[in-house]
């Protein structure tokens, strides 16, 4: 609902999802003359410890060349944010996993206030949002230590891999 956003430019209504389509969406206008255009939603978990995924849909009325930075923040430059590219006239359904999110400033998981959707290039059209939904899942916003394991090493070599607990650090 356009009750708990916050936008620049602050053109955003709750509006019929058309088509096929059932329910309502989140459309967002921006202007070309905007270098930033942001979109807040409120609503979030408080705390995303838990939560593994941020999903959502997406639309523009048109081909959209600028990127869309997705940040989960806790403070205006404490963030963890991820990039979309390639909106389109068709639903894009966006799943971003918490743990690959790129870290901005000093993030906190417990105090979550808001994710917002940030243009930082001017361009003129409409953003449709949609099913926006945090999906809690094991190791929660970090990744487990077997996937950071595999990170580091691949998934290969990870099997291989031989953890040595000492007094000030693990070696592996």
């Amino acid at each position: 609902s356009e009750d708990f956003a916050d936008a620049w430019p602050p053109e955003v209504a709750r509006v019929a999802a058309g088509g096929k389509e059932k329910g309502h969406v989140l459309a967002w206008t921006l202007r070309a003359a905007e270098k930033v255009s942001y979109l807040q939603v409120y609503g979030a978990p408080r705390d995303v410890r838990e939560h593994r995924v941020l999903r959502f849909r997406v639309r523009a009325d048109r081909p959209f060349a600028p990127e869309l930075h997705v940040r989960v923040e806790s403070g205006i430059q404490d963030v963890i944010y991820s990039v979309v590219q390639g909106i389109g006239p068709a639903w894009k359904s966006v799943e971003l996993l918490l743990p690959e999110m790129r870290p901005l400033g000093a993030f906190d998981p417990r105090r979550v206030e808001d994710v917002s959707f940030t243009f930082f290039e001017g361009a003129d059209g409409v953003i449709q949002l949609d099913d926006l939904e945090f999906e809690t899942g094991p190791g929660g916003w970090q990744f487990t230590e077997p996937e950071m394991v595999a990170r580091i090493f691949g998934g290969d070599r990870a099997r291989k891999v031989k953890k040595i607990a000492t007094k000030h650090f693990d070696i592996y």
